[in-house]
């Protein structure tokens, strides 16, 4: 019994303490996924990576992409078709944003990530 009990741990484990990174420990994951009108803190899984090519536009990836290094501008209105890359426009700041469902950090920064009907807004402070 002891023995099919460590079986199964050691077998289930990856599934049960999984990122869905693939084992890459460079690539935060986060799970948010609103496009079914459920809890976006526990569906989907997206990972932002912001990269600003100049001081107008960033660019983000989501599902398994590493995020690289962050910035210090606000983006928001990802929709939820991923896999992409979407360049999104920044207007001036600050930008409104609806009900925190988790935040992540990376060097000195840290991100608030919120969801709202499918629209991932993110905002960098």
């Amino acid at each position: 019994m002891y023995r099919t009990f460590l079986y199964l741990l050691c077998c289930l484990s990856p599934l049960l303490f999984s990122t869905g990174c693939d084992g890459d420990e460079s690539v935060d994951c986060r799970f948010f996924n609103d496009c079914d009108g459920n809890d976006p803190s526990v569906q989907g899984e997206l990972t932002i990576y912001l990269a600003p090519p100049n001081a107008g536009s960033a660019v983000i990836y989501v599902d398994g992409v590493p995020k690289g290094s962050l910035n210090t501008y606000s983006y928001t209105s990802v929709t939820c078709n991923h896999p992409s890359a979407l360049t999104l426009s920044l207007p001036a700041g600050p930008h409104q944003v609806y009900g925190t469902t988790g935040t992540y950090t990376s060097a000195a920064y840290t991100v608030q990530v919120l969801a709202d009907n499918c629209v991932v807004h993110a905002v960098q402070f």
